[in-house]
């Protein structure tokens, strides 16, 4: 007896190819993705929280910077903490900056100039 298999790929879901398209973008793509996130339109925002939650830098960046300032998103400072965090932890150097003048100025975490210090020196010394 003689069986024949047919594998068959289901269709890539449209948010998953969208995500894989943020991540291949260029950075002027991202930063114009960036900018209509701000601008509110909704498939943006989603697009960059997806792109943010599986770990792109880039989107983590401008999550926290979204909720840092309203932009596109009620203003939540802890969301931009969070935000800044894993930016910064993946290397981002403007992440961390905005994580310590969060630090510096106290909003979303107890205010503690030395973290927000510590944070810049870290920065300056991996930029050499």
């Amino acid at each position: 007896m003689t069986m024949q298999y047919v594998w068959m790929q289901e269709p890539e879901q449209p948010a998953v190819e969208a995500e894989r398209a943020f991540a291949a973008a260029s950075a002027a793509d991202k930063a114009a993705m960036a900018a209509a996130a701000e601008g509110g339109v909704p498939q943006a925002l989603e697009l960059l929280t997806r792109a943010a939650v599986r770990g792109n830098p880039a989107a983590q960046l401008w999550m926290g910077a979204r909720y840092e300032g309203g932009k596109g998103v009620p203003r939540d400072y802890e969301a931009a903490v969070v935000w800044y965090r894993k930016a910064a932890a993946a290397g981002d150097n403007t992440a961390r900056e905005g994580l310590a003048r969060l630090y510096e100025q106290g909003l979303g975490v107890p205010q503690d100039k030395a973290a927000a210090l510590a944070l810049r020196r870290t920065g300056t010394s991996q930029a050499k």
